[in-house]
């Protein structure tokens, strides 16, 4: 919902694929998050978990950070560009960003 941010999405936790409610930020590719709350069981849509607050992690390699740069995330920087950035910094690129 673009008016209160309430979204239902699915996220890849590393090993599953997990269904998320509540009020999430936009969310671009590559980008990590670290999600706070409680796992809820709807009647309607079965184990959820529920979203209680969002902090955006820094991308943590440099695969990340070309789909996070890749993705638009940053104006004037396309995925042409976000090669050439990873080629030249590589792991050091979000050192190079900050």
């Amino acid at each position: 919902n673009e008016k209160n941010g309430y979204a239902v999405v699915e996220i890849n936790n590393g090993k599953d694929l997990v269904t998320a409610v509540g009020t999430i930020p936009f969310v671009g590719a590559g980008e990590q998050l670290h999600i706070i709350g409680s796992w809820v069981n709807s009647q309607n849509y079965g184990v959820q978990f529920k979203v209680k607050s969002v902090e955006r992690s820094a991308p943590a390699d440099a695969e990340a950070m070309l789909k996070y740069l890749s993705s638009g995330a940053i104006h004037g920087i396309g995925p042409a560009l976000a090669k050439k950035i990873i080629g030249k910094f590589g792991e050091n690129t979000i050192k190079v960003i900050e």
